[in-house]
């Protein structure tokens, strides 16, 4: 699972221009919005979200403070593409069609790290009765679609990759291959 992760440290841009490739390797499969979910703990880097999507025509929502019926956000075709949020990412959302996560700040602990992760390795295509991602003429497009993408704005970021290209750590000193096989 984790050697389809890529994790870098990037903007709020960076991460948005994936999306919007991730979008376009997507866009023949109908009724299916790739989105991006944004872990934003700087109340300051909101206002720069925001406006990085309306400069590329990306719908979002903040559902921060909002009472929002999650289950909304996790159907294939809804029409926001830019998820941001304080907390409520890391557990209780099941939302399949997240390929790229975005995080402005550090997690305390390796069990968020994991579940925020977590959020872009659910595959919606693998659960679609209306297309055969496993079909051999599908092989490149189901590399691609199993792919997810984590960007970091944090300073003490440090990622690395075991001889593998396997993550090895990633905000947390303690989290590695080893602990996550359990």
């Amino acid at each position: 699972m984790l050697r389809t992760v890529t994790q870098q440290t990037g903007t709020i841009e960076a991460a948005l221009d994936k999306l919007l490739e991730v979008k376009h390797i997507h866009s023949f499969v109908k009724n299916y919005n790739p989105c991006a979910l944004f872990r934003i703990l700087d109340d300051r880097n909101l206002e720069l979200v925001f406006k990085a999507c309306d400069e590329r025509n990306l719908r979002y929502i903040n559902i921060t403070y909002q009472d929002f019926d999650m289950s909304d956000l996790c159907d294939d075709a809804n029409p926001y593409d830019v998820i941001i949020n304080k907390f409520k990412i890391t557990e209780g959302i099941d939302l399949k069609r997240c390929h790229v996560i975005y995080m402005d700040s550090k997690p305390q602990n390796e069990a968020t790290v994991v579940q925020i992760i977590g959020r872009g390795r659910r595959n919606a295509l693998f659960w679609r009765d209306d297309i055969d991602i496993l079909s051999p003429s599908l092989s490149d497009f189901l590399t691609e679609t199993r792919r997810c993408y984590v960007f970091y704005n944090v300073p003490e970021t440090e990622i690395s990759v075991n001889s593998n290209g396997e993550l090895s750590y990633t905000l947390c000193d303690t989290i590695s291959i080893e602990s996550l096989r359990p």
